[in-house]
């Protein structure tokens, strides 16, 4: 009877010593739930003249944040940060340690091209475990098939308004955009997926907030198209366009990331083990001591 109550004694100790809660902060991004979109980053920019501006990004990896290249080229990296959602509720930022621009990228010029930029920021955000895989192919939108979609953007930064979700409707081809003659579109399209017109306006701080489709991040919003009427047309850059150019910067931090987070949890769990080699025995002896003082 003794070594009974002594085996379950020893079990409720051992289960108690190593349980945890893994507590989140739930916030919201104003009137959406920010757990369903952990993954949509604020990007905070300083300007020289102490100015802030704002866009908007995705956390693709562990590390690394997807966004427009307009919103961060010609920075310096010191003078952004990032957040998870939007930078007037969130507290919780990272600098950053990498910027890459895509190469093709020219500001001076009116035809939009390479507008992507990917941040690579100084460790990870530890509560998400969450990012956004990009997708998406040209064959989605074979025989001039529409996607419904939906974009998350930090356009204007006040206590009123400070984001908008929205679905709309997608799509891609020669003559998906509004003035597809245009120079600024006739020989690029392939790079661009649109909405389809309507009176929503984007504002700059949208600029790099992510197009959702079928659960994949399909563009990154880059500009937009006045049409007669009023009424607008967002463009956003394809990113299956770019996918190798992506690819081939995150991949390979990323496997040496993996490498290094495995090192870590292997030493952590050699780590526990020695510990419970400790623990234990120093509460079992206290323990049989209080069952023979017991059943004396």
């Amino acid at each position: 009877m003794q070594i009974f109550l002594l085996i379950i004694l020893l079990s409720f100790i051992v289960l108690n010593e190593f349980k945890s809660t893994k507590h989140v902060h739930k916030g919201l991004i104003d009137d959406f739930k920010l757990e369903d979109y952990p993954y949509v980053m604020c990007l905070k920019i300083l300007l020289p003249n102490k100015r802030v501006e704002t866009c908007t990004g995705s956390l693709v990896a562990e590390l690394f944040v997807l966004t427009a290249a307009h919103c961060v080229y010609g920075k310096d990296k010191k003078d952004l940060k990032v957040y998870q959602g939007t930078r007037i509720k969130s507290h919780d930022s990272r600098n950053v340690v990498k910027m890459y621009v895509h190469e093709s990228y020219n500001h001076t010029s009116e035809v939009m091209i390479g507008d992507l930029s990917i941040l690579k920021i100084e460790k990870p955000f530890s509560h998400i475990e969450e990012y956004i895989r990009v997708g998406g192919s040209p064959i989605d939108f074979a025989n001039n098939k529409y996607l419904k979609c939906i974009v998350i953007g930090f356009g204007i930064i006040n206590a009123e308004h400070e984001r908008f979700i929205k679905q709309i409707m997608v799509k891609h081809g020669r003559k998906a955009c509004e003035g597809y003659d245009s120079v600024q579109i006739i020989d690029t399209w392939q790079q661009y997926l649109c909405e389809i017109p309507n009176n929503h306006k984007t504002y700059e701080g949208d600029s790099g907030g992510p197009m959702i489709c079928n659960n994949l991040q399909y563009g990154v919003c880059s500009f937009s198209i006045n049409i007669n009427g009023g009424d607008m047309q967002t463009v956003y850059v394809f990113i299956d366009y770019y996918r190798k150019w992506v690819n081939d910067i995150i991949e390979p931090e990323q496997s040496t990331s993996i490498s290094a987070k495995q090192k870590r949890l292997k030493k952590n769990k050699i780590n526990q083990k020695n510990d419970a080699k400790l623990i234990i025995p120093h509460y079992t002896l206290y323990i049989i001591s209080g069952i023979l003082w017991y059943t004396m």
